[in-house]
């Protein structure tokens, strides 16, 4: 089969697939650890594997479908298309990357049309190729999971809405680049949504860090603000009211988060589309070649598949008034299930930008970096359990309880006797108003806001995650065979 470079990628022709990945007993050429970063759907993913699976062995690459379309690490297993639709019938992309020895190495498959030719681009960071000290400027864009709430300590210029943390990922990921790129802009801000997140974070706005002159590439986290990441964890989880709708159960949000992603699936995946475009557009206005954007997923809060957490409650001990919601298995499986479905739906959207703007637009799922620091990994409640790499509220929470019973509008709010709504943004002004002084304000206020967000550990995993794709994709080099470079 022969192998061709496209009108994006430079790279020289490889004509035997077999043979470019083949192991051999050349320790740089082993393969091991694989790594997955995708746009692709179940179809393309199975596609892809039957299109491939003479060459590419599953000791060597090992892929399984998972529920939520998005292809996860399992055991060695062979797939096959059950739909019984020709592989190529229409255009997909995938993206599988591995590591050889700690270094990326990344595939890229795109198929088209049945009866047309398909091609297969590798890319790799090479020994002494430092790609790193390409990198001038780049720019981390998206919501609080970009912005890192709770994770280090809050940046210098605080805001009362966009939390931006030291331990963020983008920080962290800006930290590893070597040597420091001369400029990061970090515009994240927790809340924002698909449409703000356009309105100002691409554009300028008031009291908003500049989106950047020329960065070469963004990292971008989007759409759980969306779906309303916000009401499912304090409904569902703290069993506390929703002050945009204080009447609103936990089923309804569940039922609203999961018609988004399920029903009206087609208009939040369009919505993703417009702004993954429009950041292109943006990265292209600037003059910049082959500007990429690396939009990150969501991991899964729980594990679904122990019982300790069936009794549990993580309502806050100063919240008396409101029934408790239990973390039962089935609860927890609905809240995975809709974490999956947003991944699903995030990888649709950069699979299909990525048709006509293919190697620029890639998806980032980390949720595997996550086994064994879930909730429910280990007994719970347990606030101070290190291992689990998410945010709940702490020892303190009495002393956040006093503060916020304290302010009269809250209290009623809290107790059930107000169904008056109130926005996110006048609720954390009234918590910046109280009398105290502003530090006590400022951490009543992150600590209110910051749970089930990742802790700087898992802020650390996204990071190393997300570092070899970047650097991967950063411009194609000639895999190297029985020790020797193509190129």
């Amino acid at each position: 089969m022969k192998l061709r470079s496209n009108h994006f990628y430079k790279e020289p022709v490889i004509d035997d697939l077999a043979r470019s990945v083949a192991p051999t007993s050349a320790p740089d050429t082993r393969l091991y650890g694989p790594q997955f970063s995708a746009v692709a759907n179940k179809h393309s993913v199975s596609c892809a594997w039957k299109k491939f699976s003479s060459v590419l062995t599953p000791n060597m690459i090992r892929m399984t479908q998972s529920s939520n379309d998005i292809p996860t690490l399992q055991e060695p297993i062979h797939q096959k298309d059950s739909t019984g639709t020709s592989c190529v019938e229409t255009e997909q992309s995938l993206l599988l990357l591995a590591e050889m020895d700690n270094l990326p190495f990344v595939m890229h498959w795109q198929g088209v049309r049945s009866g047309g030719q398909s091609s297969i681009h590798w890319m790799r960071s090479l020994p002494g190729d430092s790609l790193d000290a390409k990198i001038t400027e780049w720019t981390g864009m998206g919501d609080s999971y970009a912005a890192g709430i709770g994770a280090g300590n809050m940046s210098q210029s605080f805001d009362a809405t966009c939390f931006r943390f030291d331990g963020a990922y983008p920080v962290l990921l800006n930290a590893n680049l070597q040597p420091r790129p001369s400029k990061f802009n970090f515009v994240a801000c927790s809340g924002d949504n698909f449409p703000t997140i356009r309105q100002k974070q691409l554009q300028p706005a008031f009291l908003r860090p500049r989106w950047g002159d020329r960065p070469e590439f963004v990292t971008l986290s989007m759409g759980g603000n969306d779906i309303g990441f916000k009401e499912l964890v304090i409904l569902c989880v703290y069993s506390i009211p929703n002050p945009l709708n204080p009447s609103m159960s936990c089923l309804e949000a569940i039922e609203r988060s999961q018609w988004i992603l399920n029903n009206d699936a087609s208009t939040f995946v369009e919505d993703a589309m417009n702004v993954i475009v429009a950041t292109l557009r943006q990265g292209g206005s600037r003059g910049v070649q082959n500007f990429k954007v690396y939009l990150t997923g969501y991991a899964q809060f729980f594990n679904e598949r122990t019982t300790q957490c069936d009794d549990v409650s993580f309502r806050p001990t100063w919240l008396r008034l409101r029934a408790e919601e239990k973390l039962t298995t089935e609860r927890r499986r609905t809240l995975n299930k809709i974490a999956r479905d947003l991944n699903a739906r995030l990888g649709e959207a950069v699979m299909r930008v990525s048709v006509g703007a293919p190697g620029r637009v890639f998806f980032i799922n980390y949720d595997a970096q996550f086994e064994g620091h879930r909730f429910c990994d280990r007994e719970e409640p347990n606030p101070n359990d290190a291992e689990t790499w998410f945010l709940t509220y702490g020892a303190d929470q009495a002393g956040l309880g006093d503060f916020l019973n304290g302010i009269p509008q809250i209290r009623d709010l809290l107790s059930g006797r107000s169904n008056k709504t109130m926005s996110y943004d006048t609720l954390y002004r009234l918590i910046l108003d109280a009398p105290g002084n502003d530090k006590e304000k400022r951490d009543t206020l992150v600590g209110l806001v910051r749970v089930f967000h990742p802790k700087l550990a898992g802020h650390m995993a996204i990071a190393r995650r997300l570092r070899p794709v970047v650097l991967a994709t950063r411009r194609p080099v000639a895999a190297r065979v029985n020790g020797t470079s193509t190129s």
